[in-house]
């Protein structure tokens, strides 16, 4: 809860959201509601008659769905998709304040390793630095994490992930930012739960985690590069035969959007040599533009990777009084290179 007068919304970083967030568990390969799961008589008979009777005001919502990761990875992006859509129908159903008009912070985490590793960390367990290890050594790569954590350990971790900790996994969590006038708001003594309760989440405490105008907190964003700017070697010290040293200035330019697999690249070469008393010259100017498709997912772009190109180019070549070209050219191919970090 903030003070009314509080306009900035409060910083709810990834490490804060999974301390404070509370939500629904699903049964395997489901996406219904379980109607004896503590989460709804706490919202419905708790939480709203509060909200109401001290006039409380609905300013955003932060929601995470999520699958746990066995079955197949596809399935489970549709899984963590509308398990994230019964949860926001569920929490505007009896709120009176439509959802749909506030802010809303809404993420599908496909297969959720990191709070896998959270839940590993605040139970003490006893594999917790061997997976976040491979977790983090995968940069995000769910499938890659899958992958390494099935074959560690022969599988038995895996299997004992499965039964302690995937029940977990399966569920819609939120955090909602409410405003209230301070002559409204009452000052009990609120707190939060011990981490022994986070990982099986049992029934929940009808208490209600609660900050006063807390003053903003900087957000921090984990640092990474979103374009590359590049040169052709071969273009910049390029020699022809009957002409000499024809350098031709060259940049590439490719974007790395924040996920997927897809990038864009623009490229331009532009020379200029003109020697008219010897009918020599080279002129050229060029532009390509580039979409590349990385086998490496999850934003890392690294490592090999396909692309298809369009070009168009305007040329004057000239090596004698008798002998030479100008036009227009265009092209599109088809590219396969690897990147290094």
């Amino acid at each position: 809860m903030s003070d009314s007068i509080v306009t900035s919304p409060p910083v709810i970083t990834d490490s804060l959201f999974d301390v404070i967030a509370r939500g629904i568990r699903f049964r395997v390969n489901r996406t219904e509601l379980l109607q004896d799961d503590p989460f709804i008589p706490l919202y419905n008979d708790s939480l709203v008659p509060w909200l109401k009777k001290n006039n409380l005001v609905l300013r955003e919502v932060y929601v995470k769905g999520a699958a746990s990761p066995e079955g197949p990875y596809l399935n489970n992006v549709r899984l963590s998709r509308e398990r994230t859509k019964r949860l926001i129908e569920f929490l505007s159903s009896n709120l009176d304040q439509p959802i749909a008009d506030r802010p809303l912070n809404a993420k599908c985490v496909t297969e959720d390793y990191a709070y896998l590793v959270k839940l590993m960390e605040l139970a003490g367990d006893a594999e917790y630095k061997q997976v976040k290890y491979i977790w983090e050594s995968c940069h995000g790569d769910e499938r890659l994490c899958k992958k390494k954590l099935m074959a560690y350990n022969k599988g038995k971790t895996w299997k004992r992930l499965l039964q302690v900790y995937f029940p977990t996994l399966r569920q819609s969590r939120v955090v909602l930012w409410f405003a209230v006038s301070p002559k409204h708001m009452p000052i009990p003594s609120y707190h939060f739960t011990a981490k022994t309760e986070m990982l099986a989440i049992p029934a929940l405490p009808d208490h209600i985690s609660i900050t006063e105008s807390a003053p903003a907190v900087e957000k921090k964003y984990a640092r990474r590069h979103l374009i590359a700017a590049r040169t052709n070697l071969l273009h910049d010290f390029a020699y022809v035969p009957q002409f000499g040293l024809a350098t031709s200035g060259n940049i590439q330019l490719e974007y790395y959007p924040l996920t997927g697999h897809y990038t864009y690249n623009a490229g331009f070469t532009f020379s200029n040599h003109r020697h008219w008393s010897e009918h020599k010259f080279m002129q050229v100017r060029d532009v390509q533009l580039e979409l590349r498709r990385y086998f490496k997912g999850g934003g890392a772009f690294i490592g090999p990777y396909l692309a298809a190109y369009l070009e168009g180019t305007k040329y004057g070549i000239g090596f004698s009084a008798t002998k030479g070209w100008e036009g227009e050219g265009g092209g599109a191919g088809l590219t396969i290179g690897h990147t290094c970090r």
